[in-house]
């Protein structure tokens, strides 16, 4: 039934005629030595007869139980459970194993195609067949088994790792398996400790989470797991989304990207990026690593405080005996004319003053970065809380209560005994992280989140493409269209550089197509994912777009017509008829629309980097 590569028009749900050949044979056979032991014939002729009719019965038996085997793998195949330590076993180096399944080829276009033309249980084998080889009723299945009978010789799928280095989007509806996959995955990747892993969640899902832990613990790491949940702050580490960064620029384009720029929000994201820059900057000179409380700090209540800190700093390793020059400055201070705004302190009025009039040219430039600063805290106070609108309450939401405590750590609160990370040490350590964002409670809140710590991801990426050895992270986003943002695209697009490996889950197209408020921003971002794997899809648009990623095939159609008359002339008594019988071909999709539809739990399609498509069943790992 194989013939792979032959072109030719196959009919494998038809009955199982060989069956009735076979037991001719197998009477002629038993004819054959009754006569010849019961009358005078020659035994030369007895054994002729008997042994071409003993070659008759085992070829065509053999055709038969070819046949019916072929067909009785429509009854679907049983779930799969596997031991760990098998999965060990049936890895190979360099490879993914996924279960098991087959090539899908043009041929399994062609059988589909037939086959949904016809009941199932016509197309299976007797029913006697069936008890024999203990083969369970083709019924209460989800989906429809047939699907993975349409090829008998299945077989381990292993996918080479350097092709899922282009990433990979997964697809499937609720319930289709996508859990299923995730265990398949983490426990392979995790049991090397070269691998790092990085699990965004936007639900919080308990088994994913444990199925992470679950599988360092079976891989021999157990303090290779680490959890950053917002609604379980006493069983979270602490992470700092701004502990890396190799240019300061970075840590203001880290934070103004979580605003958004809808309706000409552009200007108002370029003033809040200067603004936070500008407070960095003054943080770092006066000495403080910045965090996302001091940002919010200087940011929300102006920054005067911060200008006098950095004034006093520059005048301090600058200037000899300026603090005579200052105090008598700030004693008259309410004469002094100035453009600060009204709540300015004395003390800011005579810094300014000392600083722009007392103070050369020369010595400015060594710090040019104090004229920006001084420019926007002379800033319209009114204008300025107007424009950081947007950003502010983003900021408030990362810095309150525990959420605060956890991305802002403290490492003299010696109460607090919670580890701090942050994405080098994840990355330089091989740990695991699950990061549940708790959407389902506050989605805004998960989206920020999810923004600020792939940013610090995507800047750590940058730093290892540019000055260190490529890296192995696996980062796995479930519910990908609830996290995707700047920096995400950043890492589809430039991660694989530095050794990132994205995997991209989700339900529906139109769930990217929702987010990014265009198909074609959405057809943009996925079109970074090299690879894809399927599971069951119910929408129909999903369908569509899956089914294109494969592209198309041609697939024979056969035709009979019969006619049938008599001539006029004859009286119609010559009566004439004709058969004709054609055979066409017509393009379809490698893998139809519908076919994604009718997938059975645990079993997926999936294309590879280069064009190599698999039909394959997912395991449940014990």
């Amino acid at each position: 039934m194989s013939d792979r590569g032959v072109k030719r028009f196959e009919m494998p749900w038809r009955p199982t005629f060989e069956l009735y050949s076979a037991l001719g044979w197998a009477g002629s056979l038993v004819s054959t030595l009754g006569v010849g032991a019961a009358a005078a014939v020659p035994s030369s002729y007895t054994a002729y007869m008997a042994g071409l009719s003993l070659a008759g019965l085992a070829y065509r038996g053999w055709q038969t139980k070819k046949h019916l085997e072929f067909r009785v793998a429509l009854a679907g195949t049983e779930f799969f459970t596997i031991p760990m330590q098998d999965v060990k076993e049936v890895m190979e180096e360099g490879q993914l194993w996924m279960g098991r399944g087959w090539e899908w080829q043009p041929m399994h276009t062609q059988r589909y195609y037939e086959a949904s033309k016809r009941v199932v249980g016509d197309m299976l084998p007797p029913a006697w067949y069936l008890k024999l080889k203990k083969i369970p009723p083709y019924r209460d299945v989800v989906g429809a088994p047939w699907i993975h009978g349409l090829d008998a010789e299945e077989g381990d799928i292993q996918l080479p790792l350097t092709a899922l280095e282009g990433h990979t989007g997964v697809y499937g509806t609720t319930g289709s398996g996508k859990t299923r996959f995730l265990e398949t995955l983490c426990t392979q990747i995790i049991s090397d400790p070269k691998n790092v892993i990085i699990i965004i969640d936007p639900k919080g899902d308990k088994e994913l989470k444990n199925i992470a832990k679950e599988a360092c613990v079976r891989a021999g790491r157990p303090d290779a797991f680490v959890m950053f949940h917002p609604a379980f702050p006493a069983d979270s580490i602490r992470l700092d989304p701004l502990k890396n960064w190799t240019r300061r620029t970075q840590l203001a384009s880290r934070i103004s990207m979580l605003q958004s720029t809808d309706g000409g929000g552009d200007t108002f994201q370029q003033f809040a990026w200067r603004t936070i820059n500008t407070v960095n900057e003054g943080l770092l000179y006066i000495g403080i690593r910045p965090n996302l409380k001091s940002i919010k700090k200087h940011t929300e209540s102006g920054m005067d405080s911060l200008m006098e800190k950095v004034l006093v700093r520059f005048f301090e390793e600058n200037i000899d005996g300026w603090e005579s020059e200052v105090t008598a400055l700030i004693a008259q201070a309410k004469k002094i004319e100035h453009s600060l705004n009204k709540t300015a302190s004395k003390e800011l009025i005579a810094y300014v003053e000392f600083y722009e009039k007392h103070i050369p040219e020369e010595v400015k430039k060594r710090e040019e970065f104090i004229d920006k600063m001084l420019a926007q805290t002379k800033h319209s106070r009114e204008h300025y809380g107007k424009m950081i609108l947007n950003i502010q309450p983003l900021l408030d939401m990362l810095t309150a209560d525990d959420l605060g405590k956890m991305l802002c750590p403290d490492a003299e609160d010696m109460s607090d005994t919670r580890p701090i990370f942050d994405s080098g040490k994840i990355i330089e350590g091989g740990y695991v992280l699950y990061v549940g964002l708790d959407s389902l409670s506050d989605a805004t809140v998960g989206s920020a989140l999810a923004g600020i710590l792939l940013a610090d991801l995507a800047a750590k990426t940058g730093e290892i493409y540019n000055y260190s050895d490529k890296a192995r992270v696996h980062l796995i986003v479930d519910e990908a269209a609830e996290a995707v943002n700047d920096p995400l695209i950043q890492l589809l697009n430039k991660g694989r550089g530095a050794g990132v490996i994205c995997w991209l889950l989700t339900q529906t197209f139109p769930d990217f197509v929702a987010k990014m408020g265009s198909e074609a921003k959405a057809r943009q971002i996925l079109g970074n994912l090299n690879n894809l794997i399927a599971l069951r899809s119910v929408c129909p648009v999903t369908q569509k777009y899956i089914s294109e990623q494969f592209g198309e095939t041609d697939i024979s159609q056969a035709s009979m017509s019969f006619s049938a008359g008599s001539r006029s002339e004859d009286s119609g008594l010559n009566q004439q008829g004709s058969v004709s019988q054609s055979l066409s071909e017509k393009t379809v999709p490698l893998i139809p629309p519908s076919l994604l539809g009718a997938l059975p739990n645990l079993h997926y399609i999936a294309r590879m980097a280069g064009g190599r498509a698999i039909k394959g069943r997912l395991p449940k790992i014990l």
